[in-house]
């Protein structure tokens, strides 16, 4: 496919003003749903930020904290500043866990399974018409580059780029199909999801241990993680839950109530948020 001069100005994978403008949004509708509880004031130690080594989810992070904590005086010139933590990316087993060795192996083979092979023998026509008109070789993990042709074309539509000829609605929604199976596909065992989305389950489970009632010394009040549509749907899949393939802006509010003597915990989906306006 050729590529567009828009690149060159808005940079490979960065936010465009309509990504910024979700991210915002998002943190005004944490503020309104959390406001007294987190309170008017931020202080030290309220939040706990954290992101993947990307720009575009460092910058979605840093809107979502000026949303929710905009800024305040008599003419909104002191501004709330929260500092992001991130780790290098080949280090970093929360938001990417498809750098593990043994979770590459375990993708591998399942992706050379019969039943994997039986589902791109019988679209090779499909596979075949998406190389003919993107130049794209399917020949190696087909799966996978309709994957990338499918974050290709949704980005385009996001930015009102014009979509070529052939990538008609029939064939937009046959790749999204692959698409959604690749997700399946990313933690299809238990052993998969442990590793794929278990780093991330293991963060949330610490949080809420850390600020329990027998430990009073934490006062944060909300940890935010900035990362990637993989971590969304690894998080969902790892709790049973199957969602399609999660928008720009996707979210998962985990929540930790105490009535009286009792605890429990209340996991909120809203893996289209901004596109219906609702989570």
């Amino acid at each position: 496919m050729p590529l567009n001069p828009i690149y060159d100005q808005l940079g490979y994978g960065q936010l465009i003003e309509k990504g910024k403008t979700r991210e915002l949004q998002l943190g005004k509708l944490l503020r309104d749903r959390y406001d007294k509880f987190l309170g008017p004031t931020l202080n030290y130690g309220d939040v706990y930020a954290v992101s993947s080594d990307f720009d575009r989810t460092k910058m979605s992070l840093e809107l979502v904290l000026r949303g929710l904590y905009p800024p305040v005086g008599d003419n909104n010139n002191e501004i709330n500043v929260v500092p992001v933590i991130y780790l290098p990316r080949i280090v970093d087993a929360v938001f990417l866990p498809l750098y593990c060795r043994r979770y590459a192996v375990e993708l591998i083979k399942l992706k050379q399974s019969p039943g994997v092979n039986k589902f791109i023998t019988t679209h090779k026509n499909f596979f075949d018409y998406l190389s003919k008109n993107t130049g794209v070789d399917m020949s190696q993990d087909p799966i996978l580059q309709t994957v990338y042709l499918y974050h290709l074309l949704t980005s385009q539509k996001s930015m009102g780029i014009p979509l070529p000829d052939w990538a008609t609605e029939e064939i937009q929604d046959e790749i999204e199909k692959v698409a959604i199976l690749d997700y399946e596909l990313q933690s299809y065992t238990p052993h998969m999801k442990r590793m794929y989305g278990g780093h991330l389950v293991k963060e949330v489970i610490n949080n809420m241990e850390a600020n329990n009632t027998k430990n009073r010394g934490n006062k944060t009040k909300i940890w935010l993680y900035s990362g990637h549509d993989i971590n969304v749907a690894a998080f969902a899949k790892t709790h049973g839950l199957s969602i399609p393939v999660p928008y720009y802006g996707a979210t998962v509010i985990v929540e930790k109530w105490r009535l009286l003597s009792q605890e429990f915990v209340q996991v909120t989906l809203g893996y289209r948020f901004c596109k219906n306006n609702s989570i």
